[in-house]
């Protein structure tokens, strides 16, 4: 903002000086830099000429909206930070990807499911794509053009809202809220035929991706004939990606993991579709995951446990979303609600009790919906490679490479590993921008919130490099064990990016000491021994 006693002559030769291009100048002055300075540099120089009140760069982005029960998602959070004790939950990294894209509506996941209904902040009647034919259910009673769940039902509503629940500071965040859903219904009294009907529907009716949380205990060929047909002549011959949850059998507790996906899902090794499993928060295989002949794909977070009858606290953690009123998930068993929020008068509509491979699943359909908004002309194996290669190895399992395993190497709990959306919507993003010229994928990347000491332990000295993804007010600080602080490394406001401060030990006694970092909306503690 330039000063109000400065004339005309001063300021074409403040903006001449700076190679400034001026495109807005009412009640604050907006100009455009050169493209090859440094916008950090030249703010410095406009301000130290004494002619502006204040000058900072023009930052993109940086709205957030906080939904009110994201902070209980840990599932779509940045990986678990297995360093600290206890682990810090996390999961698929999708919040990063935000920052690449949300989705295109012109991306429509079909999930074949118990039913799905619009609901007004969440989930708004334009963002779902409701078709006459689309409810397969086996009840003589059924519309077959209405495929919103009935009073008991919520599995499908919980699959959607993982989707597409919208980023509005209300409720939960679902992992791609630009994208469509297109609810196709099926129940407990439709037959295979139905199913494989349903299968059929999304096909015939555009849908690029299917989220299938159903199994079954055998390979029921009728079915396999509709999803082969989805996969391979689906979206003009491109193929449509088909992700089905594994299953809930196994009982890692009592060391029980003979089981078998369920039928989608064991399917995946002989056609291109993703067979999901599941870890929980702390990047190991969640405790009902199956696990043989390497049936598995790949693994999403979800709950450590579901809900088993003799075991009334082993219940799912996933929040999203549930059937309005009195039906579904909440109340839960006893009639105990999960949430019961008297701030919002539809409460009821959400469960934080969803959990298991079913609630896996949809964050990898989501994923690949995030894939395709980037490049929607990517096959169905291309976009699989995208997920599969991307993964993180995690769980400290045996990863194994074999001819079979086209991706890379693959561990018997997890597949080729767990989720990470944002590496795999950064890949498609940077084999988009690719065909266009060269890319620099370093310097691409989104900056990430992060520190890191090296060397540890101290001897006496050592550095610590940090990197924020915000510029802002940062302090940087070394306390000792009894929580005494005895250095200041940073006190000031830093640009984003990557930097570094030298602690310097000589004066202190060897032993254990905690550094702690804190810049716009981010902190990270963490332990060095000093040796001397």
């Amino acid at each position: 903002m330039l000063k109000n006693n400065i004339d005309d002559e001063q300021k074409e030769k403040l903006f001449k000086e700076n190679q400034l291009e001026l495109l807005k100048d009412d009640l604050n002055t907006l100009v455009k830099i050169n493209s090859n300075d440094n916008v950090f540099d030249v703010a410095n120089s406009l301000y130290e000429s004494g002619l502006v009140e204040f000058c900072h760069p023009n930052f993109f982005g940086g709205i957030e909206f906080h939904d009110t029960y994201y902070q209980y998602q840990y599932n779509l959070k940045t990986p678990p930070d297995t360093s600290t004790t206890p682990v810090t939950p996390g999961g698929v990294n999708a919040s990063l990807a935000w920052s690449i894209t949300t989705g295109s509506s012109d991306i429509v996941v079909a999930v074949i499911d118990e039913g799905v209904e619009s609901m007004l902040y969440e989930m708004p009647s334009n963002k779902l794509v409701v078709l006459n034919g689309s409810n397969f259910s086996g009840s003589a009673s059924a519309d077959p053009d209405d495929p919103s769940p009935t009073t008991t039902e919520y599995h499908g509503q919980a699959c959607a809202g993982l989707i597409i629940a919208q980023h509005n500071d209300y409720g939960i965040k679902g992992i791609a809220p630009g994208c469509k859903v297109m609810p196709v219904k099926i129940d407990g009294l439709s037959t295979t035929q139905n199913v494989a009907d349903a299968f059929t529907f999304a096909y015939n009716n555009g849908a690029e991706v299917i989220s299938f949380s159903v199994g079954y205990d055998s390979i029921i060929e009728v079915i396999v004939y509709a999803i082969q047909n989805c996969i391979t002549y689906g979206r003009n011959n491109k193929g449509m990606i088909v992700c089905c949850a594994a299953g809930n059998k196994s009982n890692r507790d009592d060391n029980d993991v003979s089981y078998f996906p369920d039928f989608p899902a064991s399917i995946s090794n002989s056609y291109d579709i993703i067979s999901v499993g599941a870890t929980d928060s702390t990047d190991v295989a969640a405790n009902y995951t199956p696990s043989q002949n390497y049936k598995i794909t790949l693994a999403a977070t979800s709950s450590k446990y579901i809900y088993k009858p003799t075991e009334h606290n082993n219940v799912g953690t996933i929040w999203s979303l549930d059937k309005s009123g009195s039906g579904g998930c909440n109340p839960w068993l006893g009639g105990q609600y999960y949430p019961n929020d008297n701030n919002y008068d539809d409460y009821q509509a959400y469960t934080s009790r969803f959990g298991g491979t079913s609630a896996a699943a949809p964050l990898v359909a989501g994923t690949a919906a995030l894939i395709l908004s980037i490049d929607p002309d990517l096959t169905n194996e291309e976009v699989i490679e995208l997920i599969c290669t991307t993964v993180d190895k995690v769980g400290n399992y045996t990863y194994q490479s074999h001819p079979a395993f086209i991706y890379g190497t693959k561990c018997w709990e997890l597949g080729y590993g767990r989720l990470n959306t944002y590496e795999a919507v950064f890949a498609a993003w940077c084999a988009a921008k690719k065909a266009s010229g060269p890319v620099d994928v370093e310097q691409e990347k989104p900056l990430i919130n992060s520190i890191t000491i090296n060397p540890n332990p101290a001897n006496p000295a050592t550095t610590l490099h940090y990197t924020l993804a915000k510029p802002g007010n940062v302090k940087l600080a070394v306390y000792n064990s009894n929580g005494q602080k005895v250095a200041t490394l940073v006190d000031n406001y830093m640009s984003a990016g990557k930097h570094s401060a030298v602690f310097d030990g000589s004066d202190l006694a060897s032993g254990v000491y905690f550094y702690r970092l804190e810049s716009t909306g981010f902190a990270k503690s963490g332990k060095m021994l000093l040796i001397k």
